[in-house]
């Protein structure tokens, strides 16, 4: 394999990473990643790209500088989100350097705590172990849905939008 880079996502590069991803199975479309963009300027996000010695995009993920999970939004804490990965460049790394990177990022621009959510279903697992063995922890308020936390004696949906929201100390 060669070596993969992590860098910012440039504005005059959204539509080759955008056609770099899909080209390799995961659609992540030009106009999402302009709104990215867009919202990188409006001082809301940062997106984390990584890059093959050719150049060539084989992951992303955002730090949302203000999160939509009141938890993390009421405690100042970032939180990592979409992260992807190729499936073909899947097991390399690749996960583990856009999580130091968004951490580091994080760290330097003052901020304690980094957080993140993840699915619960299988398809989520790889996942699941990623955040494990990079440190993350449960945040202590269970589960939620759609960013809301879920009840007791709720039901809700195991899809993507049921969710197991971790942290990890930056200090």
């Amino acid at each position: 394999m060669s070596r993969v880079n992590i860098d910012f996502l440039h504005e005059n590069e959204v539509e080759i990473v955008s056609r770099d991803l899909k080209s390799a199975g995961v659609n992540r479309s030009k106009e999402y990643l302009e709104l990215c963009i867009r919202e990188y300027k409006e001082g809301m996000r940062v997106v984390f790209v990584a890059k093959t010695d050719s150049n060539t995009a084989v992951g992303i993920s955002h730090l949302l500088l203000t999160s939509m999970y009141p938890g993390f939004r009421e405690e100042n804490i970032p939180e990592i989100n979409d992260l992807l990965v190729v499936p073909n460049q899947r097991g390399k790394g690749i996960g583990a350097k856009l999580l130091d990177a968004q951490e580091e990022y994080a760290k330097d621009q003052g901020f304690l705590s980094i957080g993140l959510s993840v699915g619960l279903y299988g398809d989520y697992g790889p996942a699941q172990r990623l955040y494990a063995e990079n440190g993350y922890i449960p945040d202590g308020r269970g589960v939620v849905y759609d960013y809301q936390m879920a009840a007791p004696g709720e039901m809700v949906r195991l899809d993507d939008e049921l969710n197991l929201c971790l942290i990890k100390s930056l200090r």
